[in-house]
Formats: structure tokens, C-alpha cells, sequence
């Protein structure tokens, strides 16, 4: 897929949170921890990505969708799903 280049503005939270997650290994440059945000008419939510793939994983919609249907939230639980869900994927080669 072609590239386009751009140049944004940001604000110094949103700098900081991006050279964090550089640091922590998270991503290796601002363009990839940028591109990992999906942006629709109801704003940006951020995107977790299994590194070297195309998965992606949406936790703030994950929870807010489970709100929305009433049901009860378990963090602990979700996050141990997702793990195991994102790293079945992962290495089955699914979604690669």
C-alpha cells in the first residue's frame, strides 16, 4: 500500500504517550503508534497492536460495547480473553 506523507500537530500529552509507547517497546516510531488510532464521526480510540501483524484490538470499545448491552464488566477477565484470543491469532497466522 502507498504512503502518503503528512505532517500533524500534537499536543504535548499526545507526545508524550507516543514517545512512551516507543520506549516501552510498543511501537519503533511515531508514524506506527499514529496509525494505530481509528478515527470515525464519534472521535479517535486507540488501537492495541500485536507487533508485526495487521491485528488490532480496541479495548475502551470492547468495554463500552458491553456497557451498552448491560452487561457486567470484567477488566481482568476481558483482558485475559483478549489475550488469549490475540495470541491464538497471532501465531495460527491468521490475520497476519
Amino acid at each position: 500500500m502507498a504512503t502518503i506523507r503528512k505532517t500533524i500537530t500534537l499536543t504535548q500529552q499526545q507526545n508524550d504517550w507516543i514517545a512512551a509507547q516507543i520506549a516501552a517497546g510498543n511501537y519503533t516510531n511515531d508514524s506506527e503508534a499514529i496509525r494505530d488510532t481509528a478515527q470515525d464521526e464519534y472521535g479517535c480510540d486507540p488501537a492495541l497492536n500485536w507487533p508485526g501483524t495487521s491485528i488490532l484490538s480496541y479495548p475502551l470499545t470492547a468495554i463500552s460495547k458491553r456497557i451498552e448491552r448491560g452487561e457486567t464488566v470484567d477488566i481482568k477477565q476481558l483482558f485475559e480473553q483478549a489475550c488469549t484470543t490475540i495470541s491464538d491469532m497471532a501465531f495460527s497466522g491468521r490475520c497476519i
